[in-house]
């Protein structure tokens, strides 16, 4: 990343909201989810997309670095992705988002760390 590029406060803000945005995605509840579903919006995509552009190094370090991520929070922010690229692939298929236990294991600890960031009620921005 480019530590010398000045930032403006919109795009800190976008990058801080983008990353948020993973979060809830991996946090909804099933019929929040499928209020999303149409021909641009598929859900397994959607998952996958939102996460890889969370971690994107301008999204995250540029959250970081900017505070909007207490240095505290990366640690356990990384160990989540790690925790989403480890599911097998047999599990990446809507049927399992909502009864499998490490899809119910995922929602709560995204919803946790949304309330670490006092964004519990947030909603999905498509």
């Amino acid at each position: 990343m480019d530590t010398d590029r000045i930032y403006t406060i919109k795009e800190k803000n976008h990058f801080y909201n983008r990353l948020l945005n993973c979060f809830v995605l991996y946090a909804c509840e099933e019929k929040y989810f499928k209020s999303f579903i149409d021909l641009e919006f598929q859900p397994i995509f959607e998952l996958q997309s939102e996460l890889e552009y969370a971690f994107m190094p301008v999204v995250f370090d540029t959250s970081i670095r900017f505070k909007n991520i207490n240095a505290k929070m990366v640690d356990r922010l990384i160990k989540f992705k790690e925790t989403v690229e480890a599911l097998p692939e047999e599990l990446w298929e809507w049927s399992e988002l909502y009864t499998r236990q490490e899809w119910i294991d995922i929602r709560k600890e995204a919803k946790d760390i949304l309330s670490t960031f006092g964004e519990a009620n947030r909603k999905f921005e498509k």
